[in-house]
């Protein structure tokens, strides 16, 4: 009886004493990439806003020197409208295509990023663009984080 129990906790012991492998995805102290340049494309307010966020991540003294192609494409289309035809709803649409290559500017990946959002109308004009603003906004810092994580996964 002792004998299996002894060899029972030499198989739990090595398992309970191991690590998850758990990191943090961002570890500040961490030199991961290094990005030479960013071009960008498309909607220009859209490509500043992603290029400024992606070069918070940059650090010089890394090893992977990469440099960043971003098109960034905006879409807005009516989701729902009323029975005279008018829109109630509109889907706005945030796509963009990042291509990183080395410093070499020989082609590591490509990766499209796609974020969608619904907003109603508003009674007046002004209302409708201060909402499809905030949406823009909340959009496109969806877009940069997910571009952010998914370069330090990568890297």
């Amino acid at each position: 009886m002792y004998k299996k129990i002894y060899i029972l906790f030499l198989l739990i012991l090595p398992i309970t004493l191991t690590s998850c492998g758990f990191k943090k995805l961002k570890d500040s102290s961490k030199n991961l990439f290094y990005i030479n340049s960013v071009n960008t494309s498309g909607d220009i307010r859209i490509g500043y806003y992603l290029k400024n966020e992606i070069l918070l991540n940059s650090s010089k003294q890394s090893l992977n020197k990469i440099n960043i192609e971003i098109n960034s494409k905006k879409t807005n289309k009516i989701k729902t409208k009323d029975t005279t035809g008018t829109a109630k709803k509109y889907t706005l649409t945030i796509e963009s295509q990042m291509i990183v290559s080395d410093s070499n500017y020989q082609k590591i990946f490509s990766k499209t990023f796609v974020n969608s959002v619904e907003y109603d109308v508003g009674k007046s004009v002004s209302t409708t663009l201060a909402r499809e603003r905030k949406s823009i906004t909340s959009s496109k810092s969806v877009i940069a984080e997910e571009i952010s994580k998914y370069l330090n996964i990568y890297f």
